[in-house]
């Protein structure tokens, strides 16, 4: 009776063990993937507030440089258009590309007659963003 009280004891520690074990280990897995969609979502959110930084910065040379030298503000912000393909859903990329045609629009020598449509843009960009990111959480 001694053997089996000592067995049944040994055994509850090995399954107690076990149990712990296998808890921990996915609570830690689970805070690593937490942190990591976390760190992942800021550097979204990093992109896109660049992206926005420099559509807003060629808009402002448009009315102060009367070169138009596009090439100096378009090209950094294709640059972000391409992170914004590679890590967002095709919606948020979608109007992020629609934003950039307007942007490049304007630096044409005759730009069509959009008024009021880069705003449009520019919240209907940042609207998808904001869907996505609801929708990831």
């Amino acid at each position: 009776m001694d053997l089996l009280t000592s067995l049944i004891g040994f055994m509850g520690v090995v399954v107690g063990s076990v149990i712990s074990y296998v808890a921990t280990y996915k609570f830690k897995k689970l805070e690593l993937e937490t942190n990591e969609r976390q760190k992942q979502k800021e550097n979204l959110n990093l992109i896109y507030c660049s992206f926005l930084s420099k559509v807003s910065t060629a808009i402002s040379a448009l009315d102060l440089d009367s070169s138009k030298n596009y090439s100096t503000y378009l090209s950094p912000i294709n640059e972000d258009l391409v992170l914004i393909e590679l890590f967002s859903t095709n919606e948020v990329y979608d109007k992020a590309s629609l934003l950039v045609s307007e942007v490049t629009d304007l630096f044409a020598d005759e730009p069509s007659a959009t008024f009021g449509s880069f705003n449009r843009l520019k919240s209907d960009f940042v609207n998808a963003v904001k869907t996505q990111d609801k929708s990831n959480v």
